[in-house]
């Protein structure tokens, strides 16, 4: 059975997120498939439950996407669905978090994170993916000297007229 159609009878419950995620456990092999539909341009169904079981099967063991990690960024930079963007920038972030890591990156995919990111912050309707680019870019402020300027430049600018997510999410890099 193909993956996209265990997911398919899925639906957008956490119940069923759950279940994604036991059958990933299961079926490890599966994993390049869920990349793939998760990272695919298209916003079907199967797509974006796809990116929301990726996020979930990921965070408690998210130095798994180390092998796939060029994939992935590659992945970020197709999405135009909030809901997608919301998962795959949650994972970033998370796998940013770690320092170690981040000291492995080259300077390239440094580059492509601050790009995704920037994207986001700029395209993204919703606070979600907006407050996790920034938190990821924050890592990155001093990689060049026009990052910190410009991520200041963002907040001011939305600052005025911000949810209270957003709010949150400038005092956890303040």
């Amino acid at each position: 059975m193909e993956l996209k159609d265990i997911l398919l009878a899925s639906y957008p419950t956490a119940a069923d997120r759950d279940d994604g995620v036991a059958f990933m456990n299961r079926y490890p092999d599966y994993f390049p498939s869920l990349l793939k539909l998760a990272c695919a341009p298209q916003e079907n169904r199967e797509n974006i439950i796809a990116s929301w079981i990726l996020e979930k099967y990921l965070l408690p063991k998210i130095s798994f996407i180390s092998l796939y990690f060029q994939t992935f960024l590659e992945g970020m930079k197709q999405q135009t669905n909030e809901s997608k963007k919301r998962s795959l920038v949650k994972v970033l972030y998370h796998y940013c978090r770690g320092e170690g890591r981040r000291k492995h990156f080259s300077y390239q995919q440094i580059n492509s994170i601050v790009d995704i990111c920037f994207s986001y912050m700029i395209t993204s309707k919703k606070v979600a993916p907006i407050s996790f680019a920034m938190k990821t870019l924050h890592f990155f402020r001093n990689h060049q000297t026009w990052i910190e300027d410009e991520l200041q430049a963002f907040i001011q600018k939305k600052l005025p007229n911000s949810s209270p997510g957003f709010r949150a999410a400038v005092k956890q890099i303040s």
